[in-house]
């Protein structure tokens, strides 16, 4: 407890960060093809629409994310909820960078997970320390697929945190650019996978790259709900024969379709082709 501590009385001495300075927490779905969405519907239980998401950290150029973390002895949020449970695959980690990347069951490829940057184990040790500590079993019970929350408010210390710090060469550069924006300007932060929506806060610190210069910190939060394919014309969560009506009704519509699937503003034979390939992987689940 005392190490966790003393991390975060480090990280407390940077600067707040100016308005100038702004994170944001973006996410990429992964459409879940159907036989992996049946095995996962199986497995998870519950009701609603499974999605899975990557998500990011939005960060100004010229910085690299050194933290993630939420704490009571400062009132910073770190939240994880969903509407059910999170997937964890048995065969995976709460954290990425404590992984192999190895899937050894079909499922592995949805399981939920945090990082800063690092897919794996493998990318992580090559070139930058990525590591975690708790006071209160925040990574445990989020492998366990719970919602999790740092207690601002408690009398007790909570926290939480997962930190990296660079290698660098002979001049002073770091060696790993896994915790600096890519050319999109984010950082991959973690894998989320559950019923009906993601959400959650996290506080965040960056410094500047090589820089002794203070950092700053800031807490982001984020909700995300499942984005339909395209080919569930009537949005209900499912690709099937009401579908199929509703684009074999619209068949040599010309502007204006409701079922154009290719962007040409008709629906013909290419529109149908396209539906097929969608019902192929998302047929009668999402």
């Amino acid at each position: 407890m005392k190490t966790v501590f003393l991390t975060l009385v480090l990280l407390m001495s940077v600067v707040l960060c100016s308005a100038q300075m702004q994170i944001t927490i973006t996410a990429d779905q992964i459409l879940i093809p159907a036989d992996d969405y049946i095995l996962l519907d199986n497995q998870m239980g519950g009701s609603g629409q499974i999605c899975s998401y990557r998500i990011y950290a939005n960060i100004p150029s010229g910085y690299q994310l050194s933290a993630i973390f939420g704490t009571s002895t400062a009132d910073y949020e770190f939240s994880l909820s969903s509407g059910n449970t999170f997937y964890q695959s048995p065969y995976g980690s709460a954290l990425a960078f404590q992984s192999s990347g190895e899937n050894w069951e079909p499922l592995q490829p949805y399981d939920s997970w945090l990082t800063i940057g690092a897919e794996n184990s493998t990318q992580a040790d090559q070139y930058v320390f990525i590591s975690a500590v708790e006071t209160v079993p925040f990574f445990e019970n989020f492998d366990l697929g719970y919602d999790v929350a740092i207690d601002t408010a408690s009398l007790t210390i909570d926290e939480a945190i997962i930190f990296a710090l660079n290698y660098f060469d002979e001049n002073g550069y770091p060696l790993s650019t896994l915790n600096q924006a890519d050319a999109n300007g984010r950082v991959l932060i973690a894998q989320l996978t559950a019923r009906q929506f993601v959400s959650g806060c996290m506080t965040f610190q960056l410094v500047e790259i090589n820089s002794s210069s203070d950092g700053f910190l800031q807490t982001a939060c984020f909700s995300f709900s499942p984005e339909y394919v395209s080919a569930d014309f009537n949005q209900d969560g499912i690709v099937n024969i009401v579908d199929l009506t509703i684009i074999m009704s619209n068949f040599g519509c010309i502007n204006g379709c409701n079922a154009d699937l290719t962007g040409d503003n008709m629906v013909t034979a290419a529109d149908l082709g396209s539906f097929i390939y969608y019902w192929s992987l998302y047929g009668e689940v999402n």
